[in-house]
């Protein structure tokens, strides 16, 4: 499966690993699960450093464009992009860049530098907010 993901309510924490070739019908998939479990609002770890294959750029802005208007339909938690340090970094950061509106979206290297960020937000939604990256 290209995409993996785990949700644990206790720690309002959705992590998803995306290996191989990325396919939009396993994000369809991912959200509905999130949506399922009530989670949006949860902090997200996506490690995307594991795909081979460049995402089109029209999927890319496809993706964008759905990150955005889920953000203004719901709350929305953080979310740290686990790019590497491979190519997958230019399209992690063209997808954060477009992407990012209210809702904070960082990139880190590795999923340790990406939990201590995430880890720096209150598990109550709507407290407090470390610094961006940016």
């Amino acid at each position: 499966m290209p995409l993996a993901w785990s949700i644990s309510h206790p720690s309002r924490l959705v992590l998803v690993l995306a290996k191989g070739e990325f396919r939009p019908i396993d994000l369809t998939r991912l959200l509905a699960s999130i949506d399922a479990a009530r989670a949006s609002s949860y902090r997200k770890l996506i490690d995307v450093s594991r795909l081979t294959d460049k995402v089109p750029t029209g999927v890319l802005r496809e993706l964008t464009r759905l990150v955005r208007q889920r953000e203004s339909e719901r709350s929305v938690g953080p979310i740290a992009l686990v790019a590497g340090t491979t190519g997958v970094t230019r399209q992690a950061t063209l997808f954060a860049d477009e992407a990012r509106h209210e809702r904070l979206i960082e990139i880190f290297p590795d999923q340790h530098a990406a939990r201590r960020w995430l880890d720096g937000f209150c598990s109550s939604e709507g407290q407090s907010r470390p610094d961006s990256r940016r």
